[in-house]
């Protein structure tokens, strides 16, 4: 049974075309013929492409002077004004894009979203224990942010709970024979009243002073904590609850904090980033340097034989040729390949 015909993009049936039903076809007209009618030979040149890049050393497909050039003429070229603005704007409707298709999406909690086991998967994983070192815990929680929500926390709960601690006092005025006691508690009442609001509006600053001795100690005990092996164990149970706590969570929330991101302020700050980075003189030698040090560390080790034991190849290669090969069908189908290939195969 003989294939059926490939049609390109505008429904137009190529798999025979002008002189190629005629005797006198060119040869490009004729090898054009057969690779649109015979589905095998893109299948076949599909396999070669496929063995061809699973073969050859992993190393020849970095050229870490070619690479350089390539990446920072790419992003000196997007970091040109008139570039970056259609850039930015690109990004900008993207988001956009983004954010309205989120809308369309029908609320449920979020676990509902994954395949029903991955949750499970997702909370042991976090309840392994690990122990991050001081040095890293204190660069992510020692900086001034935190230090100021912390002050602030600090500073409002021990300004209520001196309040609250003199409005516990009981009123001891109508307890027979309290007298003389009831009169020393009022005044001592009276006392710490009056040193309450000289607290809260005349030594803010002493307060403060306090609370920042305070933070100190508390960033060290922080620190202390999720460094400590002792504590690996807890700290691995806090994650997971952080996990079970966020799975339930309706998707119609997440929405709304998506909401917040303003697509034109991402974009703009993607725009100066690849500024930055087209600007820095140190990036050039820094990736030249990387690549040649990858370059030196795969040597001749092929594809194949870094993905050996994984089972990827043995996983991927048949679907990623078979995609491979439909992509060709599907290229030799255009107008595009037809006068490429008779470019190369046809004189004059």
């Amino acid at each position: 049974m003989a294939p059926s015909p490939i049609h390109d993009e505008t429904g137009n049936n190529d798999a025979t075309d002008g002189d190629a039903q005629t005797g006198d076809a060119s040869p490009g007209a004729r090898a054009l013929s057969r690779l649109r009618a015979d589905p095998a030979l893109a299948r076949g040149l599909a396999r070669v492409l496929a063995e061809d890049l699973m073969t050859r050393p992993a190393a020849a497909y970095i050229e870490p002077e070619q690479l350089t050039r390539d990446v920072l003429g790419g992003l000196r070229e997007l970091a040109e004004p008139a570039r970056a603005e259609a850039l930015e704007r690109w990004i900008a409707e993207q988001l956009t894009r983004l954010r309205e298709h989120a809308q369309t999406i029908r609320s449920r909690p979020l676990a509902e979203h994954l395949p029903p086991a991955l949750p499970a998967v997702l909370e042991r994983a976090a309840r392994r224990p690990f122990t991050p070192s001081a040095e890293l815990v204190r660069a992510l929680v020692d900086h001034g942010a935190t230090r100021e929500l912390m002050r602030s926390i600090l500073h409002k709960s021990l300004l209520d709970f001196g309040r609250k601690l003199w409005s516990a006092v009981p009123d001891t005025s109508r307890i027979p024979g309290a007298r003389l006691r009831s009169r020393l508690f009022n005044v001592a009442k009276g006392v710490a009243s009056t040193v309450g609001g000289e607290l809260e509006h005349q030594l803010e600053d002493r307060v403060r002073r306090f609370v920042d001795g305070t933070l100190d100690r508390a960033i060290t005990m922080i620190v202390e904590r999720a460094s400590d092996p002792r504590y690996a164990t807890a700290m691995a149970a806090q994650r997971a609850d952080m996990v079970a706590a966020v799975l339930p969570l309706e998707t119609a929330l997440l929405r709304g904090e998506l909401e917040q991101v303003s697509p034109a302020d991402v974009a703009a700050d993607v725009r100066a980033g690849i500024a930055s980075f087209a600007a820095w003189g140190e990036l050039e030698p820094t990736l030249r340097d990387a690549l040649h040090d990858e370059r030196e560390r795969l040597g001749q080790t092929t594809l194949r034989e870094l993905l050996a034991g994984s089972s990827l190849e043995e996983t991927w290669s048949a679907p990623i040729e078979g995609a491979l090969a439909r992509h060709l069908q599907r290229v030799f189908a255009g107008e595009g390949f037809a006068r490429w290939l008779a470019s190369v195969t046809d004189e004059g």
